[in-house]
């Protein structure tokens, strides 16, 4: 599978959500939450979604075990460190 077929469902479910959070825009601000940092939200998990996902790809198509590994935890721990540095910074 080329990975430009496999990133579909996840392109196709970040555009779904923003134009979500775009038309209930007003209902977001009735029930306290700001858009804005909903679609920021939005867009910081679908990239880094996408680097995960292609960084695993990659994993994949690896020959060895170890590549294969390496690609496996270096997304887990980008994921996470990435998650962290958000919530410290807000």
């Amino acid at each position: 599978m080329k990975l430009r077929n496999a990133l579909k469902p996840v392109l196709i479910l970040f555009v779904v959500v923003n134009c979500l959070g775009i038309v209930f825009g007003v209902q977001l601000k009735v029930l306290g939450l700001d858009p804005d940092v909903f679609l920021l939200g939005n867009l910081l998990v679908a990239a880094i979604t996408i680097f995960s996902f292609w960084m695993l790809y990659r994993g994949f198509q690896a020959k060895t075990t170890t590549g294969f590994l390496s690609s496996v935890y270096g997304s887990f721990i980008i994921k996470l460190a990435i998650a962290l540095l958000v919530v410290e910074v807000l």
